[in-house]
């Protein structure tokens, strides 16, 4: 049977992503790979490793939700990575990285092409969550844990998408805990995390159309420790 509320919410956070053309699609995974080495990204270093000029650059980030930069304006944070400390930490090719949210963690690593060791903590049980993330699936340490969604409303995310939707997307450590979260965060969803890590291919997919990573030549198979 489908989950109909899970669709529903999945269309509508698939529904927030910006429409890029090509060079935009090249300066936005230029953006996550240059973060993914772990400090922070000028324009100017952006420009060059895109292949963009540089006023388009700077057009194209002023015009997304999503970027943060630090003082001397250059960018620290893009859709969901960052170089500032958070909850959900990842090491990806030695270097540890952070992510907004949950969900963030299960589709990153398929646009840097690398597989992600993830550690985040249970908001209810302080437990840590442990996964190995990749571009064919996920593994966990021992229970599976469960992934929180909430349907964004797009006015909201395009003032503060960390504030408005990350706060509630978390994993949690035993179903136990995630319903209680959920009972009392009446907007969100749990998902199992298949479901959580199918719909982070499909908001690469359509974020990308037409692109091959380096998984995507066959459809990915989620992992079952």
């Amino acid at each position: 049977m489908r989950n109909t509320q899970l669709d529903r919410i999945s269309e509508a956070i698939l529904g927030i992503l910006p429409e890029l053309d090509e060079a935009g699609q090249r300066l936005s995974l230029a953006l996550y790979r240059l973060l993914a080495g772990g400090e922070a990204v000028s324009t100017d270093a952006l420009a060059r490793a895109a292949d963009v000029e540089r006023g388009r650059v700077d057009a194209v980030l002023s015009a997304l939700p999503g970027v943060y930069r630090d003082a001397e304006g250059r960018v620290i944070g893009y859709w969901g990575l960052t170089i500032a400390e958070t909850r959900h930490r990842m090491i990806i090719a030695g270097k540890r990285l952070y992510a907004w949210c949950a969900w963030d963690t299960l589709f990153l690593p398929e646009l840097l092409d690398s597989a992600a060791h993830v550690e985040s903590v249970c908001p209810v049980t302080g437990d840590r969550v442990a996964l190995r993330v990749g571009p064919e699936g996920v593994e966990a340490d021992g229970e599976r844990p469960l992934v929180s969604l909430v349907a964004p409303d797009p006015e909201k995310v395009a003032e503060d998408v960390v504030r408005n939707f990350c706060h509630f997307v978390h994993f949690f450590a035993t179903g136990q805990a995630g319903r209680k979260w959920v009972a009392e965060h009446p907007s969100t969803i749990l998902a199992t995390l298949d479901e959580a890590w199918e719909l982070g291919r499909r908001r690469n997919a359509r974020h990308f159309p037409g692109r091959q990573f380096s998984s995507g030549a066959d459809r990915p198979r989620s992992a079952s420790r």
